[in-house]
C-alpha cells in the first residue's frame, strides 16, 4: 500500500460519504448532532455537501457510492480498523488506525476539518504525533535535572479548578522549588489541563469501544511532565520530568507493542 496524499473532509462531508458507503448508523450519529429537524434544511445540507465534494473531486456519478473508488477504499479501511491510537490536545485530536501490519491510517482533526493519511509503518509512527503534541526533539536539555513532583491527589483535583490568577501568582512565587514554578507555568500555558493518549480497540459498525490505557503528558520547553497514576491507590500522583527524545523513543516503542502484541505497555 502507498503512501497517500492527505484527503480533507469536514465533518459533513464525512458523515454523508460515511452514509454513502453503506455505515449509515455512524453517519447518523453526526447527522443527529446536527440537529435537522426541518426536512427542507436536511435537503438543503445534502445539496450543499454534494456540491462541496464535486468541487473536490470526489464525486462520481458512474459508481453506486457516488464516490470516487479512492476516498470510498480509505472510508472502508477506517470503518474496518480496529486497533487505534487518540491523542487530544486541547481541540485538536490525532487518530492513529492500524491497517495491516505494514500500514497506519492517520486521521488529523482540527475544528469541523479531517485530514487523512496512509503511511508504511517502517517510517516511523510518531513524527505527526510529535508535531500534534508540539514536542521538540532537538530541544536543548535543561542544565539542571528536574526532580519528580509529587501531589496528594485531593491537591491535583484542584489545580484544575484554580483561579488562573492564583495560579499565575505561584508561577512567580520565589519561596517555591524551581520545579514546582515550571510546573505550574507549564501547566498554565496548557490552560490547566493535561495532553493525553489513548490505546483503544474500537468497532464502529457493532459500537464498541474500549479503553486499554491512557496516557496524560504536559509539554514543557525542554523536557515533557509524564503523568504516573501507578500509586494512584495510595491517593498519590507522581508528575515526573522526561527528557524529550526517550519520551519520543518510549512512545514509539509502546505504540508498536500494542499494535503488534496487543497489550499496552506504559511510556517511560
Amino acid at each position: 500500500m502507498k503512501n497517500t496524499v492527505p484527503i480533507s473532509l469536514s465533518t459533513h462531508e464525512l458523515a454523508f460519504c460515511l452514509a454513502l458507503c453503506g455505515y449509515e448508523s455512524m453517519g447518523s450519529q453526526i447527522f443527529n448532532s446536527m440537529q435537522l429537524s426541518v426536512e427542507n434544511e436536511a435537503d438543503r445540507f445534502i445539496q450543499e455537501t454534494e456540491i462541496s465534494l464535486r468541487r473536490k473531486g470526489f464525486w462520481d456519478e458512474d459508481r453506486s457510492t457516488m464516490l470516487v473508488s479512492g476516498l470510498e477504499d480509505l472510508l472502508h479501511l477506517l470503518v474496518h480498523s480496529k486497533k487505534k491510537i487518540r491523542s487530544i490536545k486541547s481541540n485538536q485530536v490525532l487518530f492513529i488506525h492500524m491497517l495491516d501490519q505494514k500500514n497506519v491510517l492517520f486521521q488529523e482533526i482540527l475544528g469541523q476539518s479531517h485530514f487523512f493519511s496512509i503511511q508504511a509503518i517502517e517510517e516511523g509512527l510518531t513524527n505527526l504525533l510529535e508535531k500534534h503534541l508540539g514536542l521538540d526533539k532537538e530541544s536543548p536539555k535543561p542544565e539542571n535535572g528536574f526532580q519528580t513532583l509529587l501531589f496528594s491527589e485531593q491537591m491535583y483535583d484542584e489545580l484544575h479548578r484554580l483561579d488562573p490568577s492564583v495560579l499565575e501568582k505561584m508561577v512567580n512565587d520565589p519561596a517555591l522549588d524551581v520545579e514546582l514554578r515550571q510546573f505550574f507555568a507549564d501547566f498554565k500555558e496548557n490552560n490547566q489541563e493535561f495532553d493525553n493518549m489513548s490505546f483503544m480497540e474500537m468497532d464502529y459498525i457493532k459500537d464498541y469501544i474500549e479503553i486499554k490505557q491512557v496516557n496524560f503528558l504536559l509539554p514543557s520547553k525542554h523536557f515533557i511532565w509524564n503523568l504516573n497514576y501507578e500509586k494512584i491507590e495510595q491517593e498519590e500522583v507522581y508528575i515526573i520530568p522526561e527528557n524529550i527524545n526517550e519520551y519520543c523513543k518510549g512512545l514509539n516503542e509502546a505504540i508498536m507493542h500494542y499494535f503488534f502484541q496487543g497489550t499496552a505497555p506504559a511510556i517511560k
